[in-house]
């Protein structure tokens, strides 16, 4: 039995999910109200309605954003402790990764933009081809998104995938743009997850942090200071 939780925190809506193989057994999503430290109490319900044990898990997986800092950081957090308490590999998804595996039966000539809004002017944009495979990746303005030199690229149909499209202007692009609104959660781990789990691509523990949009900017008490 090859269990995978996953852990979707990249937001304040996080969730979790248990499958085995592709194969989805339980899903748990909270409501923005709850706190991050449910997520151990939500983890167990998992095991209990698919009754199975914690130890039958045999690695984790999690988005590592970007998203929400303090999200992010605590949902590593228990990742880690549970990983290392299992004995279990990690394996780290980033977001763009996530989102691109969620548009499905790309032609030969397509190609994918995922857009991570920033919640401010900017926004992160990676681009992948028909295969999944990485191509670019920039943080631009919004406003520049018709403007980056991605889209010259002579392709046949233009997927975006994102949770808020609605601020590109795709007008003067000159081939078809389809546009997948996908928001995360632990569900949409379970594909990219597998394939990651079969091809042993876990990632190094010990050294594993999230991504963020910008450096974190974390500040001395002044009674440290002094």
């Amino acid at each position: 039995m090859s269990l995978i939780l996953h852990l979707e925190c990249s937001n304040l809506k996080y969730s979790v999910a248990l499958s085995e193989g592709i194969k989805l057994l339980c899903f748990e999503e909270s409501n923005e109200r709850n706190p991050i430290r449910d997520l151990i109490g939500m983890i167990r319900s998992l095991f209990h309605q698919s009754n199975s044990n914690l130890s039958d898990c045999k690695a984790i997986s999690i988005d590592i954003g970007p998203g929400s800092y303090t999200s992010l950081r605590s949902g590593l957090s228990i990742a880690k402790g549970l990983a290392f308490s299992l004995t279990i590999p990690i394996i780290a998804l980033p977001l763009s990764y996530i989102l691109v595996k969620s548009v499905l039966n790309l032609n030969p000539d397509d190609s994918v933009i995922t857009c991570i809004d920033s919640r401010n002017d900017e926004a992160l944009f990676t681009a992948y081809n028909s295969n999944y495979e990485f191509l670019i990746s920039d943080s631009m303005p919004k406003t520049s998104f018709s403007q980056w030199s991605f889209l010259t690229q002579k392709v046949k149909k233009l997927a975006l995938v994102g949770e808020n499209l609605d601020f590109l202007d795709t007008q003067n692009i000159d081939y078809e743009v389809i546009k997948y609104k996908s928001i995360p959660n632990a569900e949409s781990l379970v594909l990219p997850a597998w394939e990651y789990y079969q091809t042993q691509k876990f990632a190094d523990t010990r050294t594993l942090v999230p991504i963020y949009f910008k450096d974190p900017n974390i500040t001395i008490s002044k009674k440290i200071l002094t």
